[in-house]
């Protein structure tokens, strides 16, 4: 049985750190290149979009 390893960013910046992680493997990443933060009543609707 193999080893399960996963990678996340958090806080990075962008110009070229996106393509530097996703070399490095990692797999998850958050931040305001891909979306600023939402109110939440937003964001429920959002990821919960049948109420």
């Amino acid at each position: 049985m193999g080893w399960v390893t996963a990678s996340s960013a958090r806080a990075w910046r962008p110009g070229g750190q996106a393509d530097f992680l996703r070399e490095a493997g990692c797999e998850e990443a958050q931040g305001f290149y891909f979306a600023r933060p939402l109110p939440l009543e937003e964001y429920e609707a959002l990821v919960y979009p049948e109420g």
